[in-house]
């Protein structure tokens, strides 16, 4: 990609929000030339995919039609090259049960625009600006705010650096061994 990019990584799934992401997209492009790259297969087993109305929104859009690109698919060498230059990852979901992509993103000191809606807020903390998930104004302005800052995006960088390294296997094998520990009990 030539232009800088926003991330988004996960399934293409009416609840992962990107119908409002486009609409945002279409505000923001207003006043930047920022590419969004959207990394998914549309076809994973288990999911219900929305992928053709999110196409049919782009293919109605001129302007969506030379901003934003499905990838699919990609392996995760791929993955951690795409994470590794974007400028954010947008998580605009309206639920979350974790959000691993966050703390993908967080690791390679990817700042995270994320929903307010589900976990987001409790993995993503500090290192990321929060908007509420429907409304496609408002995360326009955050993306906005976010991009025209450059201050902001070096600060959450560094944050995202920080705020990671409290998601270590570790970590979570000794709050698995804790929470069995107290079922038990």
């Amino acid at each position: 990609c030539s232009r800088p990019y926003l991330l988004f990584v996960g399934g293409i799934s009416p609840h992962k929000n990107l119908c409002t992401l486009l609409d945002a997209m279409d505000l923001v492009l207003e006043d930047h030339d920022v590419q969004l790259v959207m990394v998914g297969d549309p076809l994973a087993s288990g999911f219900l995919t929305n992928c053709s109305e999110l196409q049919a929104k782009i293919d109605a859009s001129e302007v969506l039609k030379a901003h934003c690109t499905f990838t699919g698919f990609v392996p995760d060498e791929t993955l951690v090259a795409l994470y590794s230059r974007a400028q954010a990852l947008m998580f605009p979901s309206l639920g979350e049960g974790f959000g691993l992509p966050a703390v993908e993103a967080m690791s390679q000191g990817v700042p995270v625009l994320a929903s307010s809606a589900g976990s987001l807020q409790e993995i993503v903390g500090d290192a990321g600006l929060y908007y509420p998930p429907l409304d496609a104004a408002e995360m326009a302005r955050k993306i906005n705010a976010f991009l025209s800052d450059p201050t902001l995006q070096t600060t959450l960088r560094e944050r995202a650096l920080e705020r990671v390294k409290r998601f270590t296997w570790e970590r979570a094998a000794d709050l698995a061994m804790e929470s069995l520990t107290r079922a038990a009990n």
